[in-house]
């Protein structure tokens, strides 16, 4: 029973040290600035990729249309002009 005991604990023991050196190895190179960059940009071509295109909305056009994009003349008015003038002086202020 003691020598079950024993074995038991010595091939826990090997057992967590392998898999503890194991994690170690997998994980003890950095990743270098080059590989996260790379990764950083595929990222951004896949979002893209994925992305929907977006759809055209109605928005409202010059010239005279309506919000379906259907024309109508429109209505040529003359020109306003408007006269800047200093107010004329009455000959009672004088």
């Amino acid at each position: 029973m003691k020598t079950m005991l024993v074995m038991a604990i010595v091939l826990a023991t090997t057992g967590f040290a392998l898999a503890a050196d194991l994690l170690r190895s997998r994980t003890g190179e950095t990743a270098r600035a080059t590989d996260l960059l790379r990764a950083e940009r595929m990222a951004d071509e896949a979002q893209r990729r994925l992305a929907l295109p977006r759809r055209k909305t109605a928005h409202w056009l010059r010239g005279g249309t309506d919000w379906n994009g259907r024309a109508e003349p429109a209505d040529e008015s003359p020109p306003v002009i408007v006269n800047v003038r200093p107010p004329r002086q009455s000959a009672f202020r004088r």
